[in-house]
């Protein structure tokens, strides 16, 4: 069973830190940014050398300066920004945009493809919805699924078929929110389009990894709801060519 869960979550610099007016030149802005900027790059990857079960808290202890800056510039080279190294200012916005959870790298290295044992190797996968949002009604989110599932039914040799129990689920899909006290949460869909996140997210049970280029549906930035993305009646080449050379 692969679950999909989609939350609210806060991105690097979204909010100051106490008694701050949110100058970038505080010296109490800079240290919190400073944090969660080594929070962020670890989590996603781009910090090399440092394990996946340090915590947080000791990461900006763990993470040395030269890790920070090769990370940043690996960050900075990935999303076509000047590499300076340094947290600038497009840097920061592109930090702080809303994303996928799932990481861009592994150790600061390109992730490897799924190898065939690790693949589905059944061609009816089963979805459920366990929780939606309060902000939809239970229709409008399950005509979106239905929709996100028929784009990849499309383009692959899968069928996808919704039921009631969610024990018996290949695909759970479920909605829910976490404190505004946690950063890089799994997945945001508030204020993004649920349609292009729910293909993003499928394309993730699939298989298939963060890809940069702009034009893929597996973009790891998220778009905003009113946005389009490309021609929304298909999976982008890109992302047909991914899954084909997965599964043949």
């Amino acid at each position: 069973m692969l679950l999909i869960v989609l939350l609210g979550l806060l991105n690097v610099g979204e909010n100051s830190p106490p008694d701050s007016n949110g100058n970038l030149d505080n010296r109490n802005i800079r240290q919190a940014l400073d944090l969660e900027v080594r929070q962020y790059l670890w989590w996603f990857g781009y910090i090399g050398g440092l394990s996946d079960k340090v915590s947080r808290e000791k990461i900006a202890a763990e993470a040395t300066t030269y890790d920070v800056q090769t990370a940043l510039l690996r960050f900075q080279k990935s999303f076509l920004i000047y590499r300076s190294g340094m947290i600038d200012v497009p840097t920061q916005a592109k930090l702080s945009e809303y994303r996928c959870g799932n990481k861009d790298m592994h150790y600061g290295e390109n992730l490897q493809d799924l190898s065939w044992p690790e693949l589905w190797q059944k061609k009816v996968l089963l979805w459920n919805i366990t929780s939606y949002p309060i902000s939809l009604t239970k229709g409008q989110v399950r005509e979106v699924c239905d929709e996100a599932f028929e784009r990849w039914r499309k383009v692959t040799d899968f069928q996808f078929i919704e039921i009631g129990d969610s024990m018996r689920a290949d695909i759970v899909i479920s909605f829910g929110n976490i404190p505004d006290s946690n950063l890089n949460g799994i997945y945001c869909y508030q204020g993004n389009s649920l349609f292009h996140t729910l293909l993003h997210e499928i394309g993730h049970t699939l298989g298939l990894h963060h890809t940069f280029y702009r034009g893929s549906i597996m973009y790891p930035i998220l778009r905003p709801s009113l946005a389009s993305y490309g021609n929304l009646d298909d999976i982008p080449s890109v992302d047909k060519l991914a899954i084909r050379k997965l599964y043949g």
